[in-house]
């Protein structure tokens, strides 16, 4: 009998945890909804078109789901020099960031390799390395290189691998290099690698400190030679007998490395592990890509002991949407005696990033870059048979170039009798393709790339040229091109070479004309790209991807548009885009500009602006992708000497708020010594002032929350009732006063500065304009003033009755009584009365007379204001001294409920409270008190108000120096509920889920995952990298896999890998094979009523994880979530495949093109191989079989041709 794992293991399953109600899930689906209004989502339903999800290791890369955050940290909310911050703290800026030796951090995986480096020198004599490969240079060289060791202190020792563990602590972790690298030959006279070229000065820069053992980003232009810095890391460390790790973002990268650098060190010594492919797992070089490093890094592989070098090669992926993350964790999972090489093209924030990167491994990180192209380009607008050049060879954008194609556009469309954009679109289907071409073979501007933002344009473009042979008077190229097709080809079974995507593409090779996309095989994409390298194919259509590849320059690069489609919408591309594709044009040292063409259909020009900003506009900035994967979780807690929550404050999602952690420390220490002093300040006050104090804050706390709601705009807001112009309305000064105002307008939401040093700090605040009286005869006696020397200031010094507006307002003098004009927000408002004076003019006149652009305002209604305020000032004064006031009031303060209609009970409860405490308490003592105590007051409260503000400051930067800060801790918090509820994880015994809340980073903070145990399930989940973990792990406890044969199995998990977007008439679904007469005898009907059942509880199973997901309060929709985790429209092909079927016959039954298939087929190859771990690890040796036996099936024929590079 089978084993059923959650029945026999007595595993929960996800069925019987929540609750699949209609309702329930109707009522989930209604709060994220809500959710989603009230904070639009910026990176969800992510797609990326073309060889982008052509994954290397084949991760998981569904769409993203939305990660729920908090605001990140940012010092200057705490500390600004300009707001008197330097004396609250008792700290300079200059102090606080004086540089320091910084403690050694140790990274996340140091303490698992913490022996790697002590044990690799023991096992090998200081000056081996270095000697043994230069022996047969005779003894001359020998004895020069032993000098060199001893008197150099530019060229490392070869021990310098073991030596770095002990580094001094560090405070500068990024450099810019600008040196001019003189006496190179002199500093290293016995390089590891030859080069059979000049270096130019990028590389002597970046080989230097490679030499020295420090971790470099080199950021240069596209095709400007940064590979030749790779290589020499890789020859050093064969030098050292180490190994170096060179990764990649896509497959098809990889293999074309692995091809060029089995040619340059030879193929014993480089091996490739791509997850499908491994060979030579143990050689000195291994290329993979960076979600097999990470897989290593989670395992704890012993080879990263033996590891020198690691290359990110195209680091500038870590802005990808969906993989960009994996970056950054291996980046912050690397123990700290690898050396670290980063590859991008120029991006403006190069310097930043590597400073994360130099923090994060407590490393100086050297940042070396290219101020120019070594061929540079020229590019031009075709127009009238003619190239018209829009932007030169310096980078300037010509706009008399674009004027002249501008009319040269109107001309032609003048001719054809077509007027406007939309109608010549339409009488002109696709650009004239073949006119181009022609062109380009008169002009000697071949090979050419061009550039189609979809594989269908791509197509269409080359089958336009008809029968075009490009190749023709060059008989033999023709014979090249054939000889290697046939070889290449010759691998491929006589079925699979009927394929007729394969016939397509031969056709057009032998004319000299290829196509690239994703959707081709990858036998025929690497084919063209050998070809291509060859020189062999004179125009090749492609899209954006083939930009990623190495070593494939061209003459001209042409683009048939600068928009594209990138899953969500149509957009421009980006300049990082246009530069990466572009880039591709010129041919070093046979070009001496590259050519870059833009080809638009008549009637598509792009505005001058579009074309100008795509043009010459800044890269994108390297950005912070990271987000949390329950994989990624249950890894990281399931390693040793690891914590989730500190490979979080490691991101670069957290760089700013990591690298102040040193002003942090500082700023608490010293703002609790001034706390001390204040508070010995204020105890010489007495009780009585502090009392004061008190209510004042409590009453200040009740009228924000009263008044926010009073002042509140929109359609069910009630400041139309509240905020009348002329209403009378308190207000509270920052020495503890108040001061009698009148409203002058409408309440409104306005933008504020937040940061006089940035343009980009603005909030948004409600706020009231109102006229305040500050002093005068009435109110110096009731109404206590500031002290004297605030009275007599000039009258241009700023005012202190609106302590939280942002906005700068000067007090004004008129007839010897000071007033203000400005904006009052809810929490600088103690009461608004029902009384009104008269204002005198109508709003809009009102407006342009008191806040005029120029000039003060007008004196005549701005003295009638103020005699008006002065009356009701002394009708407040006398009010305040009568004995009983709660009758016999004149100055009626509004209330909620009865005035405005709101009928909220606790409101009023609050406004009822707030009322007796400001009535009683802090207008009648302020009245009643003589001069001689209200300076008093006024200093003790000015002292308790900066020791408020102290305190809240130390309560964020408390705050700021532990996990409770990550922006990512509420996603994170949720996702831990979600795998405690599931059985994924559980808490140890003795510690509580609070422990780690009241912790911080400085005294050993605990954290929330502390004391958690990764379970049975939990390892499984472990296994899963190639789709949702939990879902194919909750899809085998549930017994649903067990119920199928071998390619009902592969049929199903095909769901769970294939990410195309299929409309459902382009596919059917079992039960829809079942209803039918099938001509394929394999499809059965019990079979697909087998699998009908079984793609139903997949389903089902989906919806609860989705819905156990909202229920602990992540940002998913359960429907959304089931359609983005389960998508059979690759079902019945990949039920074909396993049974047998020809490829040919398999590729009938689905709209799907050829090279999609081969890919979801590998990836659920490599599922099936982790679904067989799942197995191994629960214990289901029948589920082992099956699935075994599914691998089999499906891994044949043209589907795992083996590389050309690798072949």
């Amino acid at each position: 009998m089978p084993l059923h794992p959650k029945r026999d293991l007595h595993l929960p399953g996800v069925l019987e945890a929540v609750n699949l109600e209609e309702e329930h899930l109707q009522a989930l689906e209604r709060e994220r909804a809500r959710q989603s209004m009230a904070q639009e989502t910026t990176n969800s339903n992510a797609y990326v078109e073309g060889d982008a999800d052509e994954l290397g290791g084949l991760a998981f890369t569904g769409r993203v789901m939305e990660s729920k955050r908090q605001p990140g940290f940012s010092l200057t909310q705490v500390f600004q020099p300009t707001q008197g911050d330097e004396i609250l703290f008792g700290v300079r800026l200059e102090e606080l960031e004086a540089e320091e030796e910084e403690p050694v951090a140790q990274g996340p995986l140091d303490a698992v390799y913490a022996d790697s480096s002590a044990a690799a020198v023991t096992a090998r004599p200081v000056e081996t390395p270095l000697l043994t490969e230069r022996l047969d240079a005779g003894l001359g060289d020998v004895e020069r290189t032993l000098e060199r060791l001893v008197l150099s202190s530019e060229r490392i020792p070869s021990d310098a691998f073991a030596s770095r563990t002990k580094q001094t602590p560090r405070s500068v972790f990024a450099i810019m290099d600008e040196s001019d690298p003189v006496d190179f030959e002199q500093k290293i006279p016995h390089p590891a690698l030859e080069f059979p070229f000049e270096l130019d000065r990028f590389q002597k820069q970046a080989i230097l400190h490679v030499e020295r053992g420090e971790c470099v980003f080199v950021a240069a232009h596209t095709s400007a030679g940064k590979t030749a810095v790779a290589e020499y890391a890789i020859a050093l460390s064969r030098a050292h007998a180490t190994k170096a790790i060179y990764t990649s973002p896509i497959k098809t990268l990889s293999n074309q490395k692995f091809r060029d650098f089995c040619v340059r060190f030879g193929a014993a010594s480089v091996g490739l592990i791509t997850g499908d492919v491994s060979i030579q797992p143990t050689a000195s070089c291994l290329i993979m890509t960076t979600e097999i490093l990470r897989s290593m890094l989670y395992r704890g592989a012993d080879l990263i002991r033996d590891v020198e070098w690691v290359i990110f090669d195209e680091v500038h992926y870590v802005n990808d949407e969906e993989r960009g993350v994996v970056w950054e964790e291996v980046i912050i999972l690397l123990p700290e005696h690898v050396n670290l090489m980063m590859l991008s093209a120029t991006v403006p924030n190069a310097r930043e990033f590597a400073e994360w990167v130099g923090r994060c491994k407590q490393r100086t990180v050297y940042v070396i870059s290219t101020s120019y192209r070594p061929v540079p380009l020229q590019h031009y607008l075709f127009a009238k048979n003619d190239l018209i050049l829009v932007k030169n060879a310096r980078g300037e954008f010509l706009r008399q170039g674009y004027k002249a194609a501008q009319d040269a556009e109107r001309e032609a469309l003048t001719k054809r009798g077509v007027k406007g954009r939309a109608a010549a679109a339409a009488t002109v289907n696709r650009p004239a393709w073949s006119t181009l071409v022609h062109f380009l073979r008169k002009r000697d501007l071949m090979p050419a790339v061009v550039f189609c933002f979809s594989r269908k344009r791509c197509e269409e473009a080359a089958d336009s040229l008809g029968s075009m042979d490009l190749l023709q008077g060059s008989a033999s190229d023709g014979n090249r091109i054939h000889v290697l097709m046939e070889s290449a080809l010759s691998r491929l079974s006589d079925a699979d070479r009927r394929v007729p995507q394969i016939g397509r593409v031969r056709d057009l090779l032998r004319r000299g004309i290829g196509v690239h996309h994703a959707g081709l095989l990858p036998i025929v994409k690497e084919m063209t790209e050998i070809l291509f390298q060859r020189g062999l194919v004179r125009v090749l259509f492609a899209t954006e991807t083939f930009a990623m590849g190495v070593n494939m320059p061209a003459r001209t690069v042409v683009f048939s548009g600068i928009r594209k489609h990138d899953g969500r919408q149509f957009r421009l591309l980006t300049p990082g885009e246009y530069t990466q594709m572009s880039g591709r044009a010129g041919r070093r040292g046979l070009d001496a500009y590259g050519l870059v063409i833009l080809f638009f259909p008549p009637g598509e020009l792009p505005s001058e602006l579009d074309l100008k900003r795509t043009m010459t506009g800044v890269p994108p900035r390297l950005s912070s992708q990271f987000r949390l994967s329950y994989n990624m979780i249950l890894n990281l807690i399931r390693t040793e000497h690891v914590q989730v929550e500190e490979v979080i404050r490691r991101s670069f999602t957290e760089a700013e708020s990591f690298a102040a952690q040193r002003r942090i420390r500082r700023l608490l220490d010293r703002g609790r010594q001034s706390l001390e002093r204040l508070d010995a300040e204020l105890a010489s006050f007495g009780d009585l002032f502090a009392q004061y104090y008190q209510w004042v804050r409590k009453v200040v706390a009740f009228a924000t929350s009263i008044h926010e709601t009073l002042l509140s705009v929109g359609p069910s807001g009630y400041a139309r009732t509240s905020a009348v112009p002329g209403r009378l309305l308190l207000l509270r000064r920052s020495d503890g006063g108040v001061a009698l105002g009148v409203i002058l307008g409408s309440a409104t939401e306005k933008r504020y500065r937040v940061s006089a040093t940035s343009l980009l700090d603005e909030i948004r605040r409600l706020v009231v304009p109102v006229l305040a009286l500050i002093g005068g005869p009435a109110l110096a006696e009731t109404v206590f003033e500031t002290a004297e020397a605030e009275t007599e200031a000039s009258a241009s010094s700023p005012v202190t009755v609106f302590t939280e507006t942002v906005r700068l307002t000067y007090r004004h003098r008129l007839h010897g009584i000071e007033y203000c004009l400005g904006d009052a927000a809810p929490s600088e408002i103690l009461t608004i009365y029902q009384n009104t004076i008269e204002l005198g003019k109508e709003l809009p006149a009102l407006e342009r007379a008191l806040f005029p652009v120029r000039g003060p305002p007008n004196e005549d209604l701005v003295a009638s204001l103020l005699e008006s305020l002065r009356s009701m000032a002394e009708v407040l004064d006398t009010q305040l001294r009568q004995e009983e006031t709660s009758e016999s009031t004149v100055l009626v303060p509004m209330n909620p409920r009865v005035h405005c209609g709101l009928a909220d009970l606790a409101l009023e409860a609050t406004w009822l409270e707030k009322e007796r405490i400001l009535h009683n308490h802090i207008l009648r003592s302020a009245c009643l008190m003589d001069t001689y105590h209200r300076r008093l007051l006024t200093k003790a409260f000015a002292l308790a108000e900066r020791r408020y503000n102290l305190e809240q400051k130390l309560e964020y930067l408390s705050f700021a120096s532990s996990y409770r800060s990550l922006q990512l801790l509420p996603d994170y918090v949720q996702r831990l509920a979600v795998l405690q509820r599931l059985g994924y994880v559980e808490r140890a015994g003795g510690v509580t889920e609070t422990d780690w809340e009241h912790d911080t980073f400085e005294n050993g903070e605990r954290a929330p995952s502390s004391g958690l145990m990764v379970t049975l399930k939990g390892r499984a989940a472990c296994e899963v990298g190639t789709c949702d973990s939990l879902l194919l792990v909750e899809t085998i406890l549930e017994g649903t896999l067990s119920e199928l044969n071998p390619s009902g199995i592969a049929a199903l998990l095909s769901c769970l890998v294939f990410q195309e977007k299929l409309d459902p008439t382009e596919y059917m679904l079992p039960e829809e094979a079942a209803r039918i007469k099938l001509d394929q005898s394999a499809l059965d009907r019990t079979a697909m009523e087998t699998l009908a059942t079984a793609l139903s509880k997949l389903r089902r199973i989906a919806l609860a994880l989705g819905t156990a997901q909202a229920e602990c309060g992540l940002p998913v929709s359960p429907s959304e979530y089931q359609s983005m985790t389960v998508n059979p429209g690759l079902l019945l092909p990949a039920l074909l495949w396993a049974q047998g079927a020809p490829f040919k016959d398999v590729c009938q039954w689905t709209p799907v093109q050829e090279g999609s298939i081969v890919r979801t087929i590998v990836r659920l190859c490599e599922l099936l191989r982790e679904t067989a771990d799942v197995a191994r690890v629960i214990g289901d040796s029948r589920l082992l079989t099956l699935v075994d036996l599914a691998i089999r099936s499906i891994k044949r024929d043209i589907i795992f041709a083996a590389s050309l590079y690798v072949t």
